[in-house]
């Protein structure tokens, strides 16, 4: 179980998000490469040279210094309230997509090129603008149609940075589908058909899936939460203490898995299914229910696993790689050590 569990992506329960708005600026003013992100601020003339164009207009001195004031507010959060650790979410260009990044230490300024680039190093005098960078690990990319709707009420902030820490779930699920926050696991199961669901075969398939979870849980109903987010697909998650959500998801993985292309996983491993459920079954005290209906585990596993086609159901694909890792780790260990026993 520990090698296991080292493989499973885990975010620190005290992590902050932050939504930076790129509606509505011009082209440069945020800049986006491969290991930072960088926020363009314009040259900010002083009241007196303006005035001394514009001294017919109104209101000059009071722009300016609310200008000033934004773009006070933008630095302070930029450069002193983002922390290395924080996530940022921002939308690419024309809100195709959105990254995810975890900020980094790294703090520099740059200033303009005569080639139109820019370079760290002395700030060549007031007249130029800079640009303050924050060096960030890009760790997702998601196309605005994958992303998770309720996310779509950031993107009408108008504030350039915003605290996103109330969206944190959604944020979180749109990172992983396999994942542990403070001390509980979080298992979700992606619904991929396009159709109307048709009750016959979700309410089926949501009873077999908690009464696998009760099972793991030893019918510990405090410990487990589950979360329902499907209209025409969504997702079925499950969060409860670690060690049980992982039983579940390997005793789900066992019985819908297979060598099917709807779920992407092969786990194959005959007459598991039956040994998962009557260990299940042993758990629930129901050895003597068991040996009087000898066909109903498999009906159970047959149901669960039709029911699961019909609604497209994907395993979470941060679940695969960790059992792919540690299926992969296991085999070289034992042939280590097999190696060991034939020199001896």
């Amino acid at each position: 179980m520990e090698k296991f569990l080292k493989l499973i992506p885990v975010i620190p329960e005290e992590q902050k998000y932050w939504f930076i708005q790129t509606r509505g600026l011009k082209k440069g003013d945020l800049t986006i490469e491969k290991n930072y992100i960088g926020i363009r601020l314009p040259v900010l003339l002083n009241t007196g040279q303006m005035a001394a164009g514009m001294a017919d207009s109104q209101g000059v001195s009071e722009r300016i210094s609310g200008e000033r004031e934004e773009y006070r507010q933008l630095l302070k959060i930029f450069c002193c309230e983002i922390n290395q650790g924080d996530l940022i979410i921002v939308p690419a260009d024309e809100w195709t997509k959105v990254h995810f990044g975890i900020v980094r230490d790294g703090k520099e300024e740059a200033f303009p090129t005569d080639k139109g680039g820019w370079k760290t190093g002395e700030n060549p005098g007031p007249q130029w603008p800079v640009m303050k960078k924050r060096e960030v690990q890009w760790v997702k990319s998601v196309g605005m149609e994958e992303l998770d709707p309720h996310l779509f009420r950031l993107f009408y902030t108008k504030f350039p940075i915003s605290d996103a820490g109330q969206y944190a779930d959604f944020i979180d699920k749109s990172l992983h589908d396999f994942y542990i926050k403070g001390g509980r696991c979080h298992f979700i199961l992606h619904v991929q058909r396009r159709e109307p669901i048709k009750a016959r075969h979700f309410i089926p398939f949501m009873n077999d899936l908690l009464s696998i979870a009760d099972a793991a849980a030893d019918g510990d109903d405090a410990d487990l939460d589950m979360k329902v987010s499907v209209q025409s697909f969504g997702t079925i998650e499950l969060i409860g203490q670690i060690p049980n959500i992982i039983i579940t998801s390997l005793v789900v993985v066992a019985l819908i898995g297979g060598k099917t292309k709807v779920f992407g996983f092969e786990l194959d491993t005959p007459g598991i299914v039956g040994r998962i459920l009557e260990w299940l079954n042993v758990r629930k005290g129901e050895k003597e229910k068991e040996a009087e209906q000898p066909d109903l585990i498999e009906k159970q596993a047959e149901r669960l696993k039709t029911n699961a086609e019909n609604l497209e159901i994907k395993i979470p694909d941060e679940l695969q790689k960790a059992l792919q890792t540690y299926l992969a780790e296991s085999g070289e260990e034992k042939s280590e050590k097999q190696k060991v026993r034939e020199t001896e």
